[in-house]
């Protein structure tokens, strides 16, 4: 007889089985970034966005929307020494899919990438890392690009401080 396996977040398929249902995929948004999410309207495992038959195309993980944001939350097992190239990628391929034509750029939707990460992707030790645009000459700017880029270290959680991330 065989016993059962167990099958860990961490699998690809497993986090899509999971972050698929709307009431879990909403807590762990609102979890990660500290605020109330409006309902998800759309939300899609292996999202793809192929731009052009001879671009690279990109697979989010899981993708979800509310009527002003946009959420792209990736699995990442393996160190990848690209991470935030492939944050600038994603950006890009997901606001190119995002504004229609002749269309203002404030109607972009706020987005959000979120990397979860069984490992440290940059090496400091921190728990949590959001990465944002600042003017490196004045960083009190208010540079509003709407874009979030965040990469949850789960190697080191428990250094965090927000008790919802423990939670």
């Amino acid at each position: 007889m065989d016993k059962e396996k167990f099958v860990s977040i961490t699998n690809q398929f497993m986090f899509n089985r999971v972050m698929i249902q709307k009431d879990i995929c909403k807590d762990f948004l609102e979890c990660v970034l500290g605020k109330q999410i409006d309902d998800l309207i759309y939300k899609n495992a292996e999202q793809a966005i192929e731009p052009r038959l001879d671009f690279k195309s990109v697979r989010l993980d899981l993708f979800a929307k509310t009527k002003h944001e946009v959420f792209d939350i990736e699995l990442q097992i393996q160190q990848r020494a690209d991470i935030a190239r492939r944050y600038r990628y994603y950006q890009a391929s997901i606001d190119t899919t995002s504004l229609d034509k002749g269309a203002d750029y404030d109607k972009l939707p706020t987005s959000y990438i979120i990397f979860v990460c069984n490992h440290d992707p940059f090496k400091a030790g921190l728990p949590v890392y959001e990465i944002e645009p600042i003017c490196r000459q004045d960083s009190t700017l208010d540079i509003d690009s709407g874009i979030h880029w965040i990469a949850l270290n789960c190697k080191d959680y428990a250094k965090t401080k927000d008790k919802h991330l423990l939670s």
